[in-house]
């Protein structure tokens, strides 16, 4: 239930975040590549929509079938992150580094997000999170270049501490969670 109730507001944080991106490289990455790009995080918001309004449904009538919704919501999250973490391989402007550490900048925002919303479940969050920073890290790890080897090792350690992270934030909020239901 936490995690469906954060949903519309994950959504929207894509949305412009990824308007934010498409912005920033009009000028550097070809507009095909942008707009393909914008367009894939569109269309798979728009299962996650659909899967957050069944949900509510469902849950106003006491019958979620939550094993499906589940499986349904991690399926979504692993494209989800996928979609949003292939900026990280196609919008990285070669001649332009800075333009490379600003979408290195929101990728690594968008997984440090995505730990205070999934740290309940943390392979939802993994399923997220290794799509959407990965690619960038890759990328700059074999590129060659100090700047560029800094960059990957920079990234892979805030991966590990966001890691770490979503542990301790996981365990925390279940015992949160049931102490909450123990009171009850």
């Amino acid at each position: 239930r936490l995690i469906f109730t954060q949903l519309p507001v994950n959504i929207l944080a894509v949305l412009i975040n990824a308007s934010i991106i498409v912005f920033v490289l009009r000028n550097v990455v070809p507009a095909a590549t942008l707009i393909w790009w914008f367009l894939a995080n569109v269309v798979i918001f728009v299962p996650r929509l659909v899967l957050f309004f069944i949900y509510k449904k469902q849950s106003r009538l006491n019958q979620t079938n939550e094993g499906l919704l589940r499986s349904l919501f991690m399926a979504t999250t692993f494209l989800a992150g996928l979609a949003f973490g292939s900026a990280g391989g196609f919008l990285f402007p070669p001649e332009s580094f800075a333009h490379q550490v600003f979408v290195y900048f929101v990728l690594g925002g968008m997984t440090a997000g995505s730990a205070g919303t999934y740290a309940i479940k943390k392979s939802i969050f993994l399923a997220y999170a290794i799509p959407v920073f990965i690619p960038g890290t890759l990328n700059f790890l074999f590129k060659g270049g100090e700047m560029n080897f800094a960059m990957g090792g920079m990234g892979i350690l805030f991966y590990a501490i966001m890691v770490i992270t979503v542990l301790r934030m996981h365990k925390v909020t279940i015992n949160s969670l049931t102490l909450s239901f123990e009171n009850r």
